[in-house]
């Protein structure tokens, strides 16, 4: 950790199951800063963001569920482990099915 005073960042690394980085994920953070994973499946989240914390992220990428996590005051490295699968879509007691 840093010197009081001295900006440290927060990192995100976006994993599957079976471990291996998901480079392209995209990580939400307080549902309106959006950040794309890198080759590593890492997003650095610098002090200076634009957000309040504690906050929360969103992480998600095509293949793999949805998953959210909170972020924390402190600096430091947040795994983020994606299970394989697609999303089901909630369907609201109002929707109306419409079929042919």
């Amino acid at each position: 950790m840093g010197m009081p005073g001295e900006c440290s960042e927060t990192r995100i690394l976006v994993r599957s199951t079976e471990g291996r980085p998901i480079p392209g994920a995209e990580v939400t953070v307080a549902g309106q800063f959006h950040f794309i994973a890198d080759s590593e499946g890492s997003v650095a989240l610098d002090c200076r963001s634009h957000f309040k914390r504690p906050t929360y992220a969103e992480v998600s990428a095509e293949g793999f569920r949805t998953r959210s996590r909170v972020i924390g005051k402190a600096p430091g490295v947040i795994d983020v482990i994606l299970s394989r699968g697609v999303e089901v879509p909630s369907v609201s007691r109002d929707a109306v099915n419409v079929t042919e």
